[in-house]
């Protein structure tokens, strides 16, 4: 019986393929993140002949927009919409639940398709590596993000937000900020988002009233947004305060706001969180130039955070952030932290991979002739979901580069029957791969379990890909 569903699968699966117009195949995407979904609409926009099959590990695509993107941002998801609009433009085939390195290998899609774009983000974090890093309440942000936004993989985990009244986050990026934010807005405002119903629970016992965000350099350099801060600013009965001692500048700190207006608009509104009111009852605390040392604990609890103050050295714009040697460490009280400095991406196979910076090595998003590389994947953890737009588009200009110079070898000699035998290997090896339309039925469950509950809420999230399987096959 189970044979019979594993066959069943891939012939769904091959049958949308039939459905789609016949037509030259000749690209595949690993990842259906936003790195993935641009690189595909810049190759059909580039020669809407060239189609594009794009290879996700989960039986959901999008990625960060919808497993990384907070549940109270939903304008910054409505890029999913657009994402859509492509696959059922039938330019693009989407196949989920199938894992490259485990499922299937690079090699064997190189065997199939002439061109393999490799945009599989970055599924790992930066470790700080200081002592107590291992005890139980220092968190990952990032793996609080996921499971809050409903990832199947981290689900298991478990955050009881009851029995802490202070927590800090190491980091002052927009995921740092963005859990602040999740952890002291109104449970009944996120109601209306896609949050989980697990994480709604968590957070209406939750005791916390107050957050330290803990940055290692100044305020000249946040790394935040303003509209991000503006969003903290705007909890309601919260109030957000930075030690004016903070926001002395150095004079390279103060050349840089005068060379970026952004940059100064950012520093004038963090100024103005200098009076912590005693009216509200919940605070959000920005610690500025310190860095943690290690974690405390009593009874293998955490404590409290011991903290290096730091000062900047550098030339403007490249300042970096060392310890005043001479100033005793601090103590800062908290019963939960989450480590939020940084993400990096692995590599696989044996795809050239620089360690050190977390990237495969390539040269504007060539690896060499047939083989690209888009997103986090090629360029680090950094930028908005928009950055990926105009990394892709250098990457595929890198490949139109090549085709133009028939670069890669077997460009000419594709067909369709090369890419049939991913799908029969895939059959012997018992994988279950789902089609868009799959994830489509998948989307209009949980659309409308999301409006039975609730009409303001979007959707509720199926977090068990076991469940989403089988209502993606029904």
């Amino acid at each position: 019986m189970l044979k019979n569903f594993r066959l069943s699968s891939l012939f769904r699966v091959s049958k949308f393929l039939n459905q789609k117009k016949r037509s030259f195949t000749s690209a595949c995407i690993i990842g259906s993140g936003p790195a993935g979904f641009y690189a595909a609409e810049e190759i059909i926009k580039r020669n809407s002949n060239l189609k594009v099959d794009i290879y996700e590990k989960l039986a959901a695509p999008f990625g960060l927009v919808r497993y990384g993107v907070a549940p109270d941002h939903p304008e910054v998801k409505l890029v999913a919409d657009k994402f859509t609009e492509l696959v059922t433009s039938q330019k693009i085939n989407w196949f989920g639940n199938i894992e490259i390195g485990k499922d299937i290998t690079i090699k064997e899609l190189q065997q199939a398709y002439p061109i393999v774009i490799l945009a599989y983000g970055a599924s790992e974090e930066t470790l700080l590596n200081i002592p107590g890093e291992h005890l139980t309440d220092v968190c990952s942000a990032r793996s609080f993000v996921a499971w809050y936004n409903g990832h199947p993989e981290f689900q298991h985990l478990y955050f009881d937000l009851s029995k802490h009244n202070s927590a800090a986050i190491i980091g002052q990026g927009n995921v740092a900020l963005d859990v602040a934010r999740i952890l002291l807005q109104s449970p009944q405002e996120l109601k209306k988002t896609d949050i989980t119903d697990t994480a709604l629970e968590q957070l209406n016992k939750s005791n916390i009233n107050e957050v330290h965000l803990i940055g290692r350099r100044g305020p000249a350099q946040a790394a935040f947004t303003t509209k991000e801060l503006r969003e903290l600013i705007a909890i309601e009965n919260c109030s957000v305060y930075v030690d004016p001692k903070d926001l002395e500048l150095n004079e390279n700190s103060l050349k840089e706001l005068s060379q970026e207006r952004a940059r100064k608009r950012q520093f004038e509104l963090i100024s103005k969180c200098t009076n912590l009111s005693t009216d509200s009852r919940k605070k959000i605390i920005l610690h500025f130039l310190k860095s943690p040392l290690k974690f405390n604990s009593i009874n293998d609890k955490l404590s409290s955070i011991t903290l290096q103050e730091n000062k900047l050295i550098g030339e403007v714009g490249k300042q970096q952030a060392i310890p005043i040697q001479d100033l005793a460490p601090i103590d800062l009280n908290c019963s939960i932290v989450f480590r939020s400095v940084g993400y990096k991406s692995k590599g696989i196979e044996d795809i050239p991979f620089n360690n050190t910076k977390g990237i495969v090595i390539n040269n504007l998003g060539k690896v060499y002739p047939g083989l690209y590389v888009s997103g986090w994947l090629k360029r680090g953890p950094n930028g908005i979901i928009g950055t990926n737009k105009f990394d892709s588009q250098e990457t595929i200009e890198q490949l139109f580069q090549d085709l133009e110079t028939n670069q890669i070898s077997n460009f000419s000699t594709f067909d369709n029957q090369s890419k049939n035998k991913i799908f029969n290997l895939l059959i012997e090896r018992n994988v279950k791969p789902i089609s868009f339309i799959d994830w489509l039925k998948i989307d209009a469950f949980e659309k409308n379990i999301g409006n039975n509950s609730n009409p303001q809420r979007p959707r509720v999230k199926i977090t068990s890909k076991e469940q989403m399987i089988k209502i993606a096959t029904s």
